[in-house]
């Protein structure tokens, strides 16, 4: 990536990507969000540790049935 030795790039967990992938294929993601949690504070992230605890309470919110 063109910059990438001057610069810094932030990706979010990968699990929240893959609770992303579950919800929109009508599955439950709520697992891989809780994942993405526990990855984000292990790193310090608040802001993805936030976003992903919104996306979890999201996903166990919603009526599948």
């Amino acid at each position: 990536m063109a910059g990438l030795q001057t610069g810094s790039v932030v990706y979010r967990p990968v699990a929240c990507v893959l609770g992303d992938l579950a919800e929109f294929l009508g599955r439950d993601g709520s697992a891989h969000y809780a994942r993405a949690v526990r990855i984000a504070e292990r790193v310090g992230s608040a802001h993805w540790a936030r976003e992903a605890a919104e996306a979890h309470a999201g996903a166990l919110g919603r009526d599948r049935g």
